[in-house]
């Protein structure tokens, strides 16, 4: 079974999973270089304070990233997109039905945390 919130993308021969982080690691790059501090800043204002990944998580997603040719990084850790990481974002965009799927799939998420919601009413009856 595939993750719910997990895309595949081709690019020529090559086919890449990103999960919703890589997609909004590759739209976020494409306005910039950044490092990894810096992209961790913009998620949590996105999410107004709520939520940003652990360094546990951007950390390594940013190094397979670098490893499949989507990013570069410099010396300084500061990460910029490849032609290819263009490309799949490119894709990505371009592709309603891949962006449908994955909201479709959020909600599935939210319907499931609903039902918990109710079975929790139930229960405090």
């Amino acid at each position: 079974m595939r993750k719910l919130t997990e895309v595949k993308l081709e690019v020529g021969h090559k086919t890449f999973k990103l999960n919703v982080l890589g997609i909004y690691v590759l739209h976020s790059l494409a306005q910039g270089p950044k490092n990894g501090y810096d992209l961790l800043k913009e998620l949590r204002s996105l999410t107004n304070n709520k939520w940003s990944p652990p360094k546990s998580t951007i950390y390594p997603l940013l190094k397979k990233m670098v490893e499949e040719g989507l990013l570069t990084v410099d010396e300084h850790g500061v990460y910029r997109l490849t032609d290819t990481g263009y490309e799949v974002l490119k894709i990505f965009k371009r592709n309603e039905d891949i962006i449908n799927e994955l909201m479709d799939n959020v909600n599935l998420i939210l319907k499931i945390l609903e039902e918990v919601k109710k079975r929790k009413e139930r229960i405090e009856e």
